[in-house]
C-alpha cells in the first residue's frame, strides 16, 4: 500500500517543517540526505522505496512542496525507518547520531569540476531566493483576507462529534500527526487527496472555517480517547485542519468537498483565488531556477559512487 502526503508547506504563515512527523515513533530510524539540488536525494529515496515497495512493504511518500514532482522523503512503515532530505529549507539534523538518526552526505559525490561554475549558481541562488520571497509576500496578504473570511463567514454550529464517529475509548496509547495534503501551486490549491483513494469519506456539512472548528474538536477528543490520528493542516492557515484521517477506523472527515474548489463557501473566493495563483507562479518560478541549479549538479556528480554506497545502506536497511 501506498500513501502520499508532504511534511512542509509554502503556506500564508511562510513555510512550515513538519519533518518531524515524517517517523516520529521512539523506536523509529532515519537516514538523513545532505547535498544541494541535483546530487541525487530524490532518486536515492525512490529507489530505496521501491526495493521495498517490491518486497510487499507499506511505503509512504512525502513530496516537496514547491515541486510536488520531486521527493522530499519516504517512510518504510513496518521497519519503521525514513529517507530524508536534510537540506535547506527543511533542515534536520541528528538528535541521537547513530541511535535514531545517520547523516549521509552525498555531497561527498560532487566533483571538484563545479567550482568553476561557481558564479553562475550564485547568481541562480539569488534569483530562485528572489522569487520564494515574492511569494510569501503576496502569501501574506493573502493571509490577511483569509482571517478576514474566518471572521465574516463564521456561525456557531453544534455537531455531537463522540456520538456521530463512535469515540470509544482505546485501550492503547494514541497519538496525533500533523502532515499535509495539499499545496500552492500556479494553478492555486491542489491536493494528493486522490492518490491516497481513502474509501471511508466524510464531509463536514458547515462552511470550511466552521468545518476546520469541528475537526479542532474532534482532534481533542480523539486524544482523550486514545486514537492514533493524521491531521491534515491547511496551506491557507496551517493552524487550522483541512482534514483528520482515523487510524483505528480507516474513515477520514474532510472540512471541505475535494471535489469541489476548496474557496467555494469564501466571499472573497476571487481575489484570494487570484493571489495564490501569483504566489503559486512565484514557487514556479523559483523552481524553474532550481532546475537551472541542478543542472550543473548532475553534470558534475559521481553518480556510480553514490550508487555504490547507496548499495551498502540498502544492506543496512
Amino acid at each position: 500500500m501506498e500513501k502520499h502526503f508532504l511534511a512542509s508547506a509554502n503556506s500564508c504563515n511562510g513555510f512550515i517543517n513538519l519533518f518531524k512527523n515524517i517517523n516520529p515513533d521512539k523506536n523509529s530510524f532515519t537516514y538523513i540526505l545532505k547535498g544541494g539540488p541535483g546530487t541525487g536525494k530524490s532518486s536515492v529515496m525512490k529507489m530505496l522505496a521501491n526495493t521495498y515497495k517490491n518486497k510487499g512493504y507499506d511505503i509512504e511518500y512525502f513530496y516537496c512542496s514547491s515541486d510536488p514532482e520531486s521527493l522530499d522523503g519516504v517512510k518504510i512503515c513496518k521497519k519503521n525507518i525514513a529517507i530524508v532530505d536534510g537540506t535547506a529549507p527543511h533542515i534536520t539534523e541528528a538528535t541521537i547520531p547513530g541511535v535514531k538518526e545517520k547523516i549521509i552526505n552525498v555531497g561527498e559525490f560532487i566533483k571538484p569540476q563545479i567550482k568553476k561554475h561557481k558564479n553562475t549558481i550564485e547568481k541562480l541562488l539569488i534569483k530562485k531566493k528572489q522569487n520564494f520571497e515574492k511569494a510569501y509576500e503576496t502569501l501574506r496578504a493573502t493571509s490577511h483576507l483569509i482571517n478576514i473570511e474566518n471572521k465574516t463567514n463564521f456561525k456557531v454550529n453544534k455537531l455531537n462529534l463522540k456520538e456521530k464517529f463512535s469515540l470509544i475509548p482505546q485501550k492503547h496509547c494514541g497519538s496525533e500527526r500533523k502532515l499535509f495534503c495539499s499545496f500552492i501551486t500556479k494553478n492555486g490549491i491542489e491536493n494528493f487527496y486522490y492518490k491516497n483513494k481513502f474509501k471511508n469519506i466524510e464531509v463536514l456539512p458547515f462552511n470550511f472555517f466552521e468545518n476546520a472548528l469541528l475537526l479542532e474538536n474532534l482532534s481533542k477528543m480523539l486524544k482523550e480517547n486514545n486514537f492514533n490520528f493524521i491531521s491534515f493542516m491547511s496551506p491557507l492557515n496551517p493552524t487550522l485542519r483541512e482534514a483528520i484521517y482515523i487510524e483505528e477506523t480507516k474513515k477520514i472527515i474532510f472540512a471541505f468537498n475535494i471535489n469541489e474548489n476548496l474557496l467555494e463557501s469564501f466571499k472573497n473566493k476571487t481575489i484570494i483565488q487570484k493571489l495564490l495563483k501569483q504566489a503559486g507562479s512565484y514557487i514556479e518560478r523559483a523552481k524553474y531556477y532550481h532546475k537551472k541549479i541542478e543542472v550543473y549538479y548532475v553534470k558534475n556528480m559521481d553518480f556510480d559512487g553514490l550508487k555504490k554506497y547507496i548499495k551498502n545502506i540498502e544492506n543496512q536497511l
